[in-house]
């Protein structure tokens, strides 16, 4: 199965703890093909909110000039499961096929991705908590994500500078 990943899920930390935590199988990120790739369309933001003292990822839609960067990831059905319960944990995202662009410019249909937290989760955007915006720093800049996305994530407010 195709999974778009972005943010903190690409973080092998990030996956470890969880999977430790709930008592998963680990998955190794970097063990599995992947590719990078941009989600059209859609832009980030921090609506959902959870034990991170800070705002979680989450993504909505825009109009074209938006974009979000990730990786694909080919997955088993097992792995996507630990997925699912990392997901739902942090504001019941939907898993969503997607058309995602590679860096070759093909475009692979029906990716996995969690997009949108369900209505009841989303609260006024909230900053990230520097922790978590620092794991979705560092993931990007080990599967090799373009500087511009970087930079942009650097960008980022966190709660400290929103007072």
């Amino acid at each position: 199965m195709l999974y778009f990943s972005y943010g903190a899920n690409m973080s092998q930390e990030n996956m470890d703890n969880f999977c430790k935590k709930v008592n998963r199988p680990f998955i190794n990120m970097r063990d599995h093909y992947y590719q990078k790739g941009i989600l059209k369309g859609y832009k980030i933001d921090f609506e959902v909110n959870d034990a991170r003292l800070g705002g979680v990822l989450n993504l909505m839609p825009s109009d074209e000039d938006n974009y979000v960067e990730g990786v694909v990831f080919e997955m088993s059905d097992k792995e996507m499961k630990t997925f699912d319960m990392k997901e739902a944990a942090a504001g019941e995202f939907c898993r969503t096929p997607l058309p995602i662009t590679l860096d070759d410019g093909r475009v692979l249909n029906d990716v996995i991705v969690y997009t949108i937290a369900c209505k009841e989760y989303l609260v006024e955007a909230t900053p990230p908590s520097e922790t978590y915006k620092r794991d979705i720093i560092e993931a990007a800049k080990a599967f090799g994500l373009s500087k511009e996305w970087i930079e942009k994530l650097k960008k980022l407010p966190s709660p400290e500078f929103c007072s």
